[in-house]
């Protein structure tokens, strides 16, 4: 028997493989802060793990959460969420996050709204 009789099995096995889609990770892909104003923003976040998260804000200097809303992502809109949050102050540094509520998983960030008044800003 020859070393090539295996190759066809070989051959269809690597095939096989290259055609299996992978399984995605079961995680908060991201989190990002968006649409900033002086007293609003939305935050955007996407999931795949199934059951409720809660999303918190609050200001960076405090430890105590100002908002907090309860979602479930799914897959009609790809697992991702969004989270207008008005009434917000301006030039405020705040810190947001979002929690799985299951298994602890968890995103956080920090955004500063824009001053009420014209302002200048170097990038």
């Amino acid at each position: 028997m020859s070393k090539l009789s295996n190759f066809p099995k070989v051959l269809i096995l690597l095939l096989m493989l290259a055609c299996t889609r992978p399984v995605p990770s079961q995680s908060i892909s991201y989190l990002l802060s968006g649409g900033v104003g002086p007293e609003e923003a939305t935050l955007v976040f996407r999931s795949n793990l199934e059951g409720k998260h809660l999303l918190r804000l609050g200001l960076a200097m405090d430890s105590v959460w100002l908002k907090e809303e309860e979602v479930t992502p799914d897959d009609t809109e790809d697992y991702i969420k969004k989270w207008k949050i008005t009434g917000l102050l301006p030039n405020m540094q705040y810190r947001y996050g979002v929690w799985h509520v299951s298994s602890g998983a968890s995103r956080q960030g920090r955004f500063t709204t824009f001053p009420s008044s014209p302002a200048s800003y170097t990038f």
